[in-house]
């Protein structure tokens, strides 16, 4: 008897021990829930299998597809992106491609430093690029210069967009029975009323209308805000393995001496834009001497001539 119950609780752990490991290593599920959001540190690319990378050509890859594979759900799609780049008209050129490559466009954009020489500019730009090529484009980023963050997100308004066409749906069917209603009904009182409540549902009918088409932008077309920085030299994407004595002190030196020919070279452009300046301080100055100098000459003379007398 004692056999069979030691039979019977081996049995019994080695089912238990079966199901623990086919529950471990069954595949979970994460679903993406109303909102997703992504975000990549600084100097480190976004992956293109994560993030709809594309191929050199441009072309839509699994990523980009990844983006459209449910079109029955409604996401706007939004992210941000900051590069630096010691060339900023090649960073603004390379933007532009890639806008121009997934078909999207500059909605808005703020540059400082535009205008003035010697000073490192910047632009806050924000472009719109078609949902299905959103991944791509935040991929390629790196082509404007170093990247130094990506963010991406997601927000699912497919349940308001829907509970919004059905309203308004139904404020089309009440339109449609007041007008009928209006249409035979001879009674100004009543015709009166009817035309007010038709004027009311008309102007609810116009602003779901008009929050639909608002969704229907945002859900087409994803809005993406770029940072565009120049930068003298270009930031150390990973950390910096400690260094020697002797290679602080070099390091140092050399950025002493880049700063030396910075400032030098800075000096030498305000000498000669101020040129005139000097030219015209220097003239002052000598004719402020010259005459000070006649005024003393003359209190001289006359000094000497009243003391002859």
């Amino acid at each position: 008897m004692k056999g069979k119950h030691f039979a019977a609780l081996g049995l019994a752990l080695l089912m238990l021990l079966a199901l623990t490991a086919c529950s471990s290593s069954a595949p979970s599920s994460n679903s993406m829930g109303d909102e997703y959001s992504g975000n990549v540190g600084k100097g480190t690319p976004i992956d293109p299998a994560l993030n709809g990378g594309a191929d050199e050509s441009g072309e839509n890859t699994a990523g980009d597809l990844l983006l459209a594979a449910d079109p029955g759900r409604k996401l706007i799609w939004t992210g941000s992106v900051s590069v630096e780049n010691t060339d900023y008209d090649q960073a603004m050129a390379a933007l532009n491609a890639l806008l121009a490559d997934c078909g999207g466009y500059i909605e808005s954009s703020q540059v400082q430093g535009a205008g003035s020489y010697n000073r490192l500019r910047s632009a806050d730009v924000v472009v719109r690029v078609p949902s299905d090529r959103f991944g791509s484009f935040i991929s390629r980023s790196g082509q404007m210069g170093h990247v130094l963050n990506q963010e991406t997100s997601s927000e699912d308004v497919t349940d308001q967009y829907f509970d919004l066409e059905a309203h308004l749906k139904m404020l089309e069917m009440e339109r449609g029975m007041l007008q009928e209603a209006f249409d035979k009904t001879t009674d100004m009182t009543n015709r009166l009323e009817i035309l007010d409540k038709l004027t009311a549902v008309q102007y609810e009918i116009e602003r779901l209308t008009g929050t639909l088409r608002k969704y229907d932008g945002l859900v087409d077309y994803a809005t993406v805000s770029v940072h565009v920085r120049e930068v003298a030299v270009i930031s150390e994407g990973s950390p910096v393995l400690p260094q020697t004595l002797g290679q602080q002190i070099a390091r140092r030196f050399s950025e002493s001496l880049r700063g030396v020919g910075e400032g030098s070279a800075a000096f030498l452009v305000w000498l000669i834009g101020a040129l005139p300046y000097l030219a015209i301080l220097g003239l002052l100055t000598y004719l402020t001497v010259f005459l000070i100098r006649l005024g003393r000459k003359r209190a001289a003379k006359r000094r000497g001539a009243d003391g002859g007398h």
